[in-house]
């Protein structure tokens, strides 16, 4: 990941290049370049995938993170005004928002005479006048957006400046939230109530029931990154990987989006931070080996082949099932008995 970097640096026209990649992966090499040193891959990228990457990295549990926000806003400081006008007007305004409020005050001049404009205030239309919260908080980069807004895209710049001044903070976060956890959706990442269900309780006779007909796929999604093929050795936790593999080839794929789909549960109910590179492989390995304790469980009581019981009883329902099995020790026997068999 760290040389991500030097191998794009090769690269004649990243404009080609960076709006090819997947969403979570410009993401980590973003990051893996350093934020502040990545204004030539930034200037490059689209705006749907700069609001990817917000949504990925930019939020800590369900609030927008102002302080990391700003480190992407700094990033874009290579863009020409334009591309960056575009891309703040793309942006949820309820995050630009929040992010300005955390930064600076804002006053609107009043239709009188005697209005006197707040201490240390500064403005550009001598409408909105803008005071730092921080005293030491000299507000050039700040300024400089809303510069760029004011010149660029002055609806943008009016509409951000009045919500900082009327709006409320817990309903901007509330919006941020619900419009953030839509395009995560469409990115195969559950709302966070959903994918904790991966840990609901399961009862002895939903634990040992195999359904008759195999679940059907829901839906499928584009992958925010790119996935390497998966190896497989003979360890026992690796049970499930190699069950997949060895599907059909018509199979196989759908194996994988499931698998993917666990996986990306894990991350959200976990609270794994969505715009580390590591959050994904750690989610698969734990996947991998929690529902593989489930899927041998099944398929020794049941005398069925594994392939058979990922097919039919799903691997949400095989995770539960290793679930119990590795924190409910003393209520939920690690394998079945012999007369079960």
């Amino acid at each position: 990941m760290s040389r991500r970097g030097e191998l794009l640096a090769l690269f004649p026209d990243l404009s080609k290049i960076i709006p090819a990649l997947p969403d979570a992966e410009l993401c980590y090499t973003l990051k893996a370049v350093g934020l502040g040193d990545a204004g030539w891959i930034v200037s490059n990228a689209t705006s749907e995938q700069i609001k990817s990457c917000v949504d990925l990295d930019a939020w800590h549990d369900h609030e927008p993170d102002t302080s990391v926000f700003g480190h992407w806003v700094s990033a874009l400081s290579d863009c020409d005004d334009n591309a960056l006008a575009e891309i703040l007007r793309e942006l949820d305004p309820e995050v630009v928002c929040l992010w300005l409020r955390s930064r600076i005050s804002v006053v609107l001049k009043q239709d009188d005479s005697d209005f006197e404009p707040p201490e240390r205030s500064q403005t550009l239309d001598g409408q909105f006048y803008f005071v730092a919260n921080a005293e030491k908080d000299d507000l050039q980069e700040l300024l400089e957006v809303v510069r760029i807004l004011f010149q660029k895209d002055y609806w943008t710049y009016f509409r951000l400046m009045q919500a900082v001044v009327w709006e409320v903070d817990i309903e901007n976060q509330e919006w941020a939230l619900r419009w953030r956890n839509g395009r995560l959706q469409d990115m195969g990442f559950p709302e966070f109530e959903e994918a904790l269900g991966i840990y609901a309780p399961i009862k002895k006779n939903s634990r040992d029931l195999l359904p008759e007909d195999r679940e059907p796929l829901t839906n499928e999604w584009e992958l925010p990154v790119w996935l390497p093929s998966l190896t497989t050795s003979q360890e026992e936790d690796q049970n499930l990987l190699r069950v997949i593999n060895e599907l059909p080839d018509n199979r196989r794929q759908e194996g994988l989006l499931r698998l993917v789909s666990l996986a990306n549960h894990v991350a959200i109910a976990d609270k794994l931070s969505l715009g580390d590179s590591e959050t994904l492989p750690r989610a698969m390995k734990k996947a991998i080996d929690v529902a593989g304790k489930g899927l041998d469980y099944l398929s020794r009581l049941h005398n069925s082949s594994q392939s058979d019981i990922i097919a039919r009883a799903g691997l949400v329902h095989l995770f539960r099932i290793g679930n119990e099995l590795s924190t409910n020790a003393g209520q939920v026997r690690d394998e079945p008995t012999d007369r079960e068999l």
